[in-house]
């Protein structure tokens, strides 16, 4: 059985035959309460007449020709446009407003990062380290062994022999000896770890430690320079490394001012 069409939609308009459910008469929202209420076309020239609900779609709120503004942002250095979370309630910076700086006391310079640190400066460190080192624990040793063979051995014989040269070296290092020998390795041991640290005085200092030693050292085997040779070698190739062009620029390398903190 048909239902009578109804007079709030056009007439070509055919409602679906019902197999059961709702059989009333089909609803028209937004639309004149009497069915005889003529609708006037919309002021934007739509397709309409009398029977006809007016185009709802077709009419559009600016003017012919003309198309929605665009929202402009601020532009900035860190600004790319509105975050996807404005579409939303809850979204503290709006579509319109930028989100705060990043920070107010944030330098905006980046201070370069320093040079690489040369392996010469590593070599003098590790030269000069193992060197004291070896040396302050040879030089130990054979003060521990010439007191007790002074201690045990006699006078007499064979053994009077090395118990004097025992004797003898043993209150040599008694008598200030020690003081040199034991005072420079020990004073290079200590800078070489601060040559690391990128501070021109340690390197001065290192230097003129080497060059003390050298003098002394060729002071006290004035009589037999031969032994002088490789001590003088080995201490004079620790110091020179240290004087490369690349290694002269890693020590005067300097942090660039913060332009932020000078304008305070």
């Amino acid at each position: 059985m048909s239902q009578p069409a109804n007079p709030g939609v056009p007439p070509q308009f055919q409602p679906p035959v019902s197999y059961g459910g709702y059989g009333g008469e089909l609803q028209s929202y937004g639309q004149p309460a009497h069915p005889d209420a003529a609708y006037e076309a919309p002021a934007t020239g739509a397709a309409s007449g009398p029977g006809y609900p007016p185009d709802r779609y077709a009419a559009t709120p600016y003017p012919a020709g003309q198309q929605p503004a665009t929202p402009q942002y601020p532009a900035g250095p860190h600004w790319t446009g509105p975050h996807p979370s404005a579409a939303y309630a809850g979204d503290p910076y709006g579509v319109s407003q930028a989100p705060p700086p990043l920070a107010a006391t944030a330098s905006t310079t980046r201070t370069p990062q320093p040079p690489q640190r040369p392996a010469t400066i590593a070599l003098a460190a590790t030269l000069a380290s193992t060197a004291s080192l070896q040396w302050i624990g040879l030089l130990s040793f054979c003060w521990l062994v010439a007191s007790a063979g002074v201690a045990q051995l006699s006078t007499s014989g064979v053994d009077g022999g090395v118990y004097h040269v025992l004797s003898r070296f043993s209150y040599r290092m008694l008598d200030g000896l020690a003081w040199p020998l034991y005072l420079f390795p020990l004073v290079s041991f200590v800078l070489s770890f601060l040559l690391l640290t990128r501070r021109p005085w340690t390197r001065l200092a290192f230097s003129i430690t080497g060059a003390a030693a050298l003098l002394w050292s060729a002071w006290w085997l004035r009589s037999d320079l031969l032994w002088w040779l490789v001590p003088a070698g080995y201490i004079a190739i620790t110091v020179l490394v240290l004087w490369t062009a690349e290694t002269s620029r890693w020590y005067r390398w300097r942090p660039e001012p913060d332009p932020a903190a000078l304008s305070r």
